[in-house]
């Protein structure tokens, strides 16, 4: 177990995903927003994206955004199992059911270790709002991730880090 997942009823028209006790997704519309944009933004910067590397599934509306685009693969690196079965199961009005795409492969792994091991290459790489601040995060903003990064994409890659900051 890497956290404790929960989906909590915050009013009737919204649902919080939470890790350890932190909203990390949900159902409000400025998440759904946020999650749109972090998906479409990248895709639209890459001249001719194929292959995408998605780290951290969340709610799922961000992988549902890229799966938009005429890509050819998305490979999802979701370090808790948990919170794929919970979004597959509970927020499919964000993420559309799309782990049910047939170009959607999850790994069950921590971000930074995926990026570390595939010998793999992608044309955009993309890590939803994961904020540094919480346990285990930091990994994910260091100049050795970011190199980790560069060295798994295809020429003219593009690497987009969502942040939310929440007060």
């Amino acid at each position: 177990m890497t956290a404790t997942v929960t989906l909590r009823q915050i009013r009737p028209d919204y649902l919080s995903l939470e890790l350890n006790g932190v909203n990390v997704a949900g159902t409000s519309k400025e998440l759904i927003g946020t999650q749109k944009l972090q998906g479409h933004i990248p895709l639209l910067i890459h001249a001719n994206p194929k292959r995408v590397l998605h780290i951290g599934f969340g709610s799922g509306g961000t992988a549902w955004a890229v799966s938009r685009h005429p890509v050819e693969s998305i490979t999802i690196a979701e370090i808790s199992p948990e919170v794929l079965e919970i979004s597959n199961a509970r927020l499919g009005v964000v993420n559309h059911g799309v782990l049910r795409d047939p170009r959607v492969h999850a790994e069950i792994n921590d971000g930074r270790n995926f990026v570390l091991a595939t010998p793999e290459k992608f044309d955009v790489i993309l890590s939803d709002s994961i904020h540094p601040r919480y346990a285990g995060n930091g990994s994910l903003y260091t100049r050795d991730y970011f190199e980790l990064c560069k060295r798994r994409l295809n020429p003219g890659g593009v690497i987009s880090i969502g942040c939310r900051c929440i007060r």
